[in-house]
């Protein structure tokens, strides 16, 4: 973005020295407009104008879009992010293990699940 905005402005200051260099007045002949005698600076500078203007008109549906599409994201990424993990993904054990805990907790008894095995450590060996 940053790099952008350096290269727009190092092209508009190398534009505004070509067109204040290029004062000679000519002739304007567009389509049914003619104009006898315009300064080649105006003629340069409006020119670029009409360019830039141009430019962010083709490319405002496009940032629209791009920024619909960013909003449409987050708001997904909120809704994941407030939905309840599962219990294997919270407990780090598998979903059968998971249950047991689970169902144990609920049950508010003295009694306790048994035990879990500690999962092998990386390699296989122990």
């Amino acid at each position: 973005m940053q790099l952008g905005l350096v290269l727009s402005l190092a092209f508009a200051l190398v534009i505004a020295l070509f067109a204040v260099q290029n004062t000679t007045p000519v002739a304007l002949n567009f389509l049914t407009l003619h104009v006898d005698q315009v300064a080649v600076s105006l003629l340069v500078l409006g020119s670029a104008m009409l360019g830039a203007a141009l430019t962010f008109a083709f490319g405002l549906p496009r940032e629209v879009g791009h920024r619909r599409e960013k909003g449409a994201l987050r708001e997904q990424l909120r809704v994941k992010e407030r939905a309840p993990q599962p219990a294997s993904a919270i407990s780090g054990h598998s979903a059968d293990e998971a249950i047991l805990i689970s169902s144990a907790s609920e049950e508010g008894s003295e009694t306790k699940a048994p035990p879990l095995p500690n999962p092998p450590p990386p390699g296989g060996r122990e």
